[in-house]
This record gives C-alpha cells, structure tokens and sequence, in this order.
C-alpha cells in the first residue's frame, strides 16, 4: 500500500524489491 511505502525510507523500499527480485530470480 501507498501509505505504508511512505513510512519507509525511498532507499530502504528500493533496497528490499531489489532484494525480492534477485531473491525470486535464484529461485
């Protein structure tokens, strides 16, 4: 949700998609 990524830090949001994609691409 919008409201949610607001609480995190533009930064902190990129690095944990980042995280997810190359997480879901090993698998």
């Amino acid at each position: 949700k919008v409201e949610d990524s607001e609480r995190l830090r533009p930064e902190e949001l990129n690095q944990q998609n980042i995280e997810a994609l190359v997480a879901e691409s090993n698998l």
